[in-house]
């Protein structure tokens, strides 16, 4: 009896000694090398700073000629030459397309000649006038007769101007609508004359933003 309760107390005071053992072991400090590390975290930072800010906005555009110009006939015909083409540099005034014009050349000469012949006429009654040898009447029948040559002359001379498309500025020959040979009609758009050496641009702005658009 007495040697069991001896070992009983010895194996009470064993397993007293475990447990303070693993208390002792699992309180005991860790070294710092033994700690766990964490993984450093890469940031990124600004400096901040208060300033205006102004509202902006992206509006898409588009380039223009400062001035453009659609020529046009000023009458129908057929076209006889074609003195610009595209991408020509053009100056006021300057031909640009001719048109056949034969009846009023013809119409020209003859009324040329028919003025020429009415003075040279009329130069003669005026010496023979002095003399009383002509009448009133065919001194001025031969001054009607030059009167109506200078007309025909005149019209046959502003028919064959509209023969004639000339660029309206200086400019640039941007596109030619026919060839020679082809029938323009009257009205008709033979060429598009653009001015470049100053340029507009074009954009299209919502009516939103309008009231606060500056240029």
């Amino acid at each position: 009896m007495i040697i069991q309760k001896r070992w009983f107390t010895f194996r009470a005071w064993c397993l007293i000694g475990v447990l303070l053992l693993t208390v002792i072991i699992w309180s005991w400090p860790k070294k710092k090398d033994e700690e766990p590390r964490e993984k450093p975290v890469r940031v990124r930072t600004w400096t901040v700073a208060g300033e205006t800010v102004q509202d902006k906005i992206a509006l898409a555009g588009w380039i223009q000629p400062i001035r453009e110009s659609r020529v046009a006939t000023e009458k129908g015909g057929r076209v006889a030459a074609l003195l610009a083409r595209e991408g020509d540099t053009v100056t006021e005034g300057q031909v640009l397309l001719q048109l056949e014009a034969g009846v009023w050349s013809n119409m020209q000469r003859k009324a040329h000649l028919q003025l020429r012949d009415a003075e040279r006429e009329l130069k003669r009654l005026q010496t023979l006038s002095d003399s009383g040898a002509v009448s009133q009447s065919d001194f001025d029948k031969v001054s009607a007769m030059r009167d109506g040559a200078r007309i025909d002359m005149e019209q046959a001379t502003l028919e064959m101007m509209r023969c004639l498309v000339k660029s309206p500025f200086d400019g640039t020959v941007n596109a030619r609508n026919v060839e020679v040979g082809e029938f323009a009609p009257e009205g008709g758009l033979v060429f598009h004359v653009v001015q470049t050496d100053r340029v507009k641009v074009a954009v299209d702005v919502p009516e939103r933003d309008i009231a606060a658009l500056k240029v």
